[in-house]
C-alpha cells in the first residue's frame, strides 16, 4: 500500500511540474541586482572605521613633540626647579631622578635608538595600510 501511495503522488508532482512553467527573470533583473549590491557597497562605507585621532592631529603631535625634543638638546635640561627651593621650608623635596642611575648615552646612541623608533612606526603605518587595502577597507 505504502509503493502504490509513493507512485501516485510521484504521478501527481510530475503532472503539477510539467503544467507549471517556470518563471523568467524580468528584462531589469539584472539592474535590480546590482543597485542592491551598490545600495550594500553605499551602506557598508557609511558605516566604516573612522580613527578617533585623525592624521593631521597625529601630525601635529610629531611635530610638537620633535619640537620640545630638539628644544631640550639645544637648551639643555636641568634638574633644578626655582619653586621646588622655594616650597623646601614647608616640604621636603627631593628630587627621585637625582638618586635615578641613567646610562650615558653618546649622540650616535640617541640618534640610532631615534632613527630605529621611526622606522618602526613608518613600518606600522605601511603594514597598516598594505592590510586595510588587501581586507577592502580603503
Amino acid at each position: 500500500m505504502k509503493a502504490s501511495e509513493d507512485k501516485s503522488w510521484e504521478r501527481f508532482i510530475d503532472k503539477a511540474m510539467q503544467e507549471a512553467n517556470p518563471e523568467e527573470p524580468g528584462i531589469d533583473f539584472t539592474e535590480k541586482v546590482l543597485a542592491a549590491l551598490e545600495t550594500k557597497r553605499e551602506a557598508s562605507a557609511v558605516t566604516r572605521y573612522k580613527a578617533p585621532i585623525s592624521r593631521l592631529t597625529w601630525v601635529v603631535i610629531g611635530i610638537v613633540f620633535s619640537g620640545v625634543l630638539v628644544w631640550a638638546s639645544i637648551t639643555g635640561t636641568s634638574t633644578q626647579w626655582d619653586w621646588a627651593s622655594r616650597m623646601s621650608s614647608f616640604i621636603n623635596f627631593t628630587n627621585p631622578l637625582e638618586r635615578m642611575a641613567l646610562p650615558d648615552l653618546e649622540y650616535s646612541s640617541i640618534y640610532s635608538i631615534g632613527f630605529f623608533a621611526f622606522f618602526v612606526l613608518l613600518q606600522i603605518l605601511f603594514m597598516k595600510r598594505i592590510f586595510d587595502r588587501r581586507l577592502g577597507l580603503q
